[in-house]
């Protein structure tokens, strides 16, 4: 398996409605971070972690029993050929969680 990051991409923060998620998207306006805030109502909350709770993460292909929102879930390119990709999804639950090459990395605007 490809152990080098080509690069980050598909950046999202993740949040309910009454989330403070300023400091996250602060944090990525200001490095010019291409992402998106998914940002959901108190009543779709179950349902949209529903699905991360069956992916694996990470290189230990983590499978996680829960998920403390806000968050920030990305994609780590290792393999790149043709249409032949491979991605990691990763998961920072802070931007201090993000890996130490993200800004490096990262598709920027």
């Amino acid at each position: 398996m490809a152990t080098d990051t080509i690069r980050y991409h598909e950046v999202r923060i993740c949040a309910s409605f009454d989330d403070d998620i300023s400091a996250y998207e602060t944090y990525m306006n200001d490095n010019n971070v291409v992402f998106q805030s998914l940002v959901y109502g108190a009543d779709a909350v179950d349902d949209a972690k529903a699905p991360l709770l069956t992916w694996s993460w990470g290189d230990d292909l983590e499978k996680m029993s829960s998920m403390t929102w806000p968050c920030i879930i990305y994609k780590d390119r290792r393999y790149e050929s043709g249409e032949t990709v491979l991605d990691i999804s990763k998961f920072a639950q802070t931007v201090d969680d993000l890996e130490s090459d993200f800004l490096d990395k990262v598709e920027t605007e």
